[in-house]
């Protein structure tokens, strides 16, 4: 698979630049079981920004987005870490949203973002949406939280799904950002609609890229990896199921994958759970 994420720095050295196509990714995605055409939409601008916060990762760590929108039950879940992976899945009452985006926002939506490394512990930032839009969001997000000036942009009707976004490191100059930011944005349209393999030159004359990545939505998950999903069943649950000679079905929540525990999973799931206890 080609590198689908290009990682820029801006030639005067003051600015990070991210660019990805996520057209593919989005294929292979669980949008497929978003169900309206407004939920559809906002599944392509979250995922793609998700996809856009992959470039700041290191190969270690990972990050968690949850958008907790208001009205009962609108929630939306992703995952990225530094190794490309990027998973998005909507709540039910999501799947099925079919009102003006607008309503989602407000007072008591929310966007939690936590970021961290398996060695070196996770920290949790979290802001109120009060104004709309998901482009808005992840910005303010950083703006308010991380405290830097970070500006996404995505390209979501219709194909190639793309998105950029600009970062200033630190001690950058004002008005180099501002230049910069306008030069982006002369070059929107070609970045939107140019052949992939030319987008490097597209912004060659203001970032050179420094790497290139593949995001992708393939998971890693496996029945062995959510054997820790089994064992936090109640014992007592455990036990019925094996009386009643019935499996159980656990599935994972980022890539929708199910896998099935048999009565020989059972049984040793119950023993472990047994000794844990001291039964």
């Amino acid at each position: 698979m080609s590198a689908n994420l290009l990682k820029f720095l801006s030639n005067d050295r003051e600015a990070r630049l991210i660019v990805a196509d996520v057209t593919a990714p989005l294929r292979t995605s669980r949008m497929g079981e978003v169900e309206t055409e407004t939920a559809r939409k906002l599944y392509s601008k979250i995922y793609t920004n998700c996809a856009l916060l992959q470039g700041l990762l290191t190969d270690e760590q990972r990050l968690s987005v949850t958008f907790r929108f208001r009205g009962e039950g609108h929630v939306v879940y992703a995952e990225v870490d530094g190794a490309g992976h990027v998973h998005c899945a909507f709540s039910t009452r999501m799947c099925t949203f079919e009102g003006d985006p607008i309503e989602l926002f407000g007072q008591g939506a929310t966007l939690s973002i936590t970021r961290g490394s398996w060695t070196g512990g996770m920290f949790t930032g979290t802001v109120e949406l009060v104004r709309p839009g998901i482009d808005e969001a992840f910005s303010y997000f950083y703006r308010q939280s991380e405290q830097l000036e970070t500006f996404f942009f995505t390209w979501t009707d219709g194909d190639p799904v793309r998105g950029c976004m600009i970062q200033p490191l630190p001690f950058a100059r004002q008005g180099s950002v501002k230049r910069l930011m306008s030069q982006v944005l002369q070059e929107a349209a070609r970045l939107r609609r140019a052949q992939w393999d030319e987008v490097e030159a597209v912004l060659s004359p203001i970032a050179r890229v420094v790497e290139r990545v593949v995001v992708h939505t393939h998971c890693q998950c496996s029945k062995e990896v959510l054997w820790g999903m089994l064992m936090a069943v109640d014992l007592e649950q455990l036990e019925s199921a094996l009386w009643e000679e019935s499996a159980i079905e656990m599935e994972c929540g980022l890539c929708g994958r199910k896998y099935l525990y048999d009565r020989g999973d059972l049984e040793r799931a119950v023993l472990l759970k047994q000794r844990m206890s001291g039964g």
